[in-house]
């Protein structure tokens, strides 16, 4: 996991040659102009797509604890600020796992690590880091970028 801010990615964009193109789309897109869609936007086709969210943050204990095995994914909130748990995959046990095409895996343990980012900061998960985001207070609008491995 990485958190950073927008404005020094450099080093970043060094450990995957995808991390550039992704960095150079959220700084250089409006996204107060785009439609909410948890539909793909293609960023580069079959690498790289964002979804947009729009939500009420939730309590800590109701947020989904999860992971990606073939997504590094980005997160960066729009408006507000949103709180993510954290835990290192290698203590936690798989409750369900989605089809392959979702790439999505739900973990019943408890995070034990929480960071906080807000507009012009970012938040990096890889596959071995379980997430639990939309933890917050109040109105949240984030990207996610996932970069496909």
């Amino acid at each position: 996991m990485i958190l950073g801010s927008l404005n020094s990615t450099s080093y970043i964009e060094k450990i995957n040659p995808l991390f550039k193109t992704a960095f150079d789309y959220i700084r250089n897109t409006d996204f107060t102009k785009m439609e909410i869609s948890t539909e793909r936007i293609e960023i580069e086709r079959d690498h790289i797509y964002l979804l947009l969210f729009e939500y009420k943050g939730k309590k800590h204990e109701n947020a989904s604890r999860e992971s990606h095995r073939n997504e590094i994914e980005i997160h960066f909130p729009i408006v507000g600020r949103e709180i993510f748990g954290w835990i290192d995959k290698g203590e936690c046990e798989t409750i369900a796992s989605i089809d392959s095409k979702e790439d999505l895996i739900f973990y019943k343990d408890s995070v034990d690590t929480y960071i906080m980012a807000s507009a012009g900061q970012f938040v990096v998960f890889f596959p071995e880091d379980v997430h639990a985001p939309g933890i917050g207070f109040g109105h949240i609008k984030k990207g996610v970028i996932k970069i496909i491995i």
